[in-house]
């Protein structure tokens, strides 16, 4: 087999479902296992692997959030699956692309990881005073995949790095994930590759950026609202018309707009606009739509001209705080009057 997505999860709750459901929609030729060792068999997701059930002392004294990457090893130990290589994604991670797409660039890679680093690229990095913590002869290597969610381990990798966890670990250890898996890989003096794009998507905590494009996302924790967008250009003018399919959300209009222009390939030029100077906020109610214009006057060039428009919405978690998105709108122009759009 190519390759083996490991879907790690703690919570099996409808956002982590959807991000399951997602994964295999856009991998349909990978081998996906669902793994945990927090869930009760009543909620496990069909095909779950609760390490567990292993009787793994390193299990057994793990923290779920903190000692994940225990999952894998102990998985990988018992369960044998072979595959080319391995993805190690977490509950709160959101896939709309193929993975083969997404990581085209180091596809080849003995470990890609999002960030990698070391006390001496990075000592102001706060977990690295867990170091002491490390087996001795591993201090001087000390490392970490930041984060641990997101790294693609070649067999060959994941198995030295199984093999050197059981044999110079003990069971207990104070240590996060992003650590342990970093200095194992610095021990082992294995190759790494730092994704190239990967970490404007990813956040440590939750993300609240676009994710109109296709790519991988890390970690949205709570639905996505369901908003539809459709354009218009007329005299001079973009007409948005949002729809809310889902849950109530929030539009964040303006009466003045920030613009940038950017080569792109081609000859083309795009225009981006963004929000400046927010005045309210219109409630979109689930099955509702609202049109928004927004008035512009640039000079079109001979070049293929793209807009590409960003606004602002938010969405209510159960809590009643406000929780900020923002999306992407990309249009373009094919008739020019005069000079402007």
């Amino acid at each position: 087999m190519e390759y083996c997505i490991l879907f790690l999860y703690h919570k099996a709750d409808d956002t982590t479902l959807k991000h399951l459901q997602l994964l295999k929609q856009f991998n349909p030729d990978a081998i996906i296992i669902p793994v945990t060792d927090t869930i009760s068999p009543q909620e496990y997701f069909p095909g779950t692997v609760d390490v567990q059930q292993f009787g793994d002392p390193f299990t057994k004294a793990s923290s779920k959030w903190r000692d994940i990457d225990i999952s894998v090893y102990s998985w990988f130990k018992h369960a044998k699956v072979h595959a080319m290589r391995f993805f190690l994604i977490e509950y709160d991670v959101y896939c709309t692309a193929p993975l083969k797409e997404i990581y085209k660039a180091v596809w080849d890679a003995e470990v890609a990881v999002v960030d990698f680093t070391t006390p001496e690229q990075s000592p102001d990095w706060w977990n690295f005073n867990q170091i002491p913590n490390l087996p001795k002869e591993l201090q001087t290597f000390a490392g970490a995949t930041r984060p641990f969610v997101g790294t693609m381990l070649s067999f060959q990798a994941l198995e030295k790095i199984v093999d050197c966890f059981y044999t110079k670990f003990s069971p207990g250890q104070d240590l996060i994930s992003e650590i342990r898996l970093g200095t194992i890989i610095r021990y082992l003096r294995l190759k790494v590759k730092e994704h190239p794009t990967l970490r404007d998507n990813w956040r440590w905590h939750e993300y609240f950026g676009a994710t109109s494009n296709p790519g991988l996302y890390h970690g949205i924790k709570t639905p996505l609202p369901e908003v539809v967008i459709s354009s218009t250009i007329i005299d001079g003018k973009i007409h948005l018309t949002v729809s809310n399919e889902s849950s109530v959300v929030y539009l964040l209009p303006t009466d003045e707009i920030e613009q940038e222009t950017r080569p792109l390939k081609n000859n083309q030029i795009a225009h981006d606009f963004k929000i400046k100077n927010p005045k309210s906020f219109t409630e979109i109610l689930p099955g509702k739509a609202i049109q928004t214009v927004y008035e512009t006057s640039l000079e079109c060039s001979l070049a293929p001209t793209i807009i590409v428009f960003r606004f602002d919405f938010y969405s209510k978690r159960d809590t009643g705080t406000l929780m900020r998105h923002y999306y992407q709108e990309i249009l373009q122009c094919h008739t020019y009057k005069e000079g402007f759009f």
